[in-house]
């Protein structure tokens, strides 16, 4: 992480923007955070894996879509994950959104 946040900051809001040309679209948005001691801001550099599928990716593993392969090693606790091999972290609750 660049920065040190102290313990117990929060509420976090998340926000985005979704855009769709029919009505009826449902999207279920979660969240996850991990905690790595070394990262890179080049995001080609990182190596993430697109799908949670291990036949229809170049990782070959049972890592979750969104795993930095480049970078698990860096891996600690913090945010919403405890380290070991939960590289990006717990999800949070969901929500929808209807339109």
């Amino acid at each position: 992480m660049p920065v040190n946040f102290p313990g117990g900051v929060g509420p976090v809001t998340w926000s985005g923007r979704f855009a769709v040309d029919q009505p009826g679209v449902k999207v279920t948005w979660n969240w996850a955070a991990a905690v790595y001691t070394s990262f890179s801001t080049n995001n080609n550099a990182l190596g993430v894996k697109p799908v949670d599928d291990k036949r229809a990716s170049v990782y070959k593993n049972s890592d979750p879509a969104g795993t930095p392969e480049n970078y698990k090693m860096f891996l600690t606790g913090g945010a919403r994950g405890a380290g070991g091999n939960n590289y990006t972290g717990g999800l949070a609750s969901s929500m929808n959104v209807c339109k």
